[in-house]
């Protein structure tokens, strides 16, 4: 039997090796439901650790008629301006209220990318009979 297998691998004369593969994922969110009209807007703003700062938002946002309260956070340091960091916050109240009232839609993508290498195979020896 090896005799019959010896031959039939001196056939290949290359070989295909995956050396290095990266992988990729990305995560695609939305929600299902729309924040027509906010209300009740309040922007706080004061030192926190160290050098940094806090921006606390908190409003009342109206999804499918009905008005719910949410609140936002966000540190920053003194690279980031206030006006920015308080985006930041609100953005984080308007998620946050949406995760807990309306249905959320995620679809991910995975990518794998491989670098594929060929070598040359150098036959062995004739098998004496």
């Amino acid at each position: 039997m090896k005799y019959i297998m010896i031959p039939a691998m001196c056939l290949l004369t290359g070989v295909a090796s995956a050396n290095e593969c990266k992988y990729s994922s990305d995560v695609d969110t939305s929600f299902e439901g729309v924040i027509s009209k906010s209300q009740n807007y309040d922007k706080k703003t004061y030192p926190y650790i160290d050098d940094t700062r806090k921006c606390v938002i908190s409003m009342d946002v109206k999804i499918n008629d009905k008005w719910y309260p949410t609140s936002g956070t966000y540190v920053f340091g003194p690279d980031t301006s206030e006006n920015d960091a308080c985006k930041n916050a609100e953005l984080s109240a308007k998620e946050n209220i949406l995760r807990t009232t309306v249905p959320e839609k995620l679809n991910k993508t995975m990518e794998q990318k491989c670098k594929v290498e060929m070598t040359e195979k150098t036959e062995p020896p004739t098998p004496k009979a």
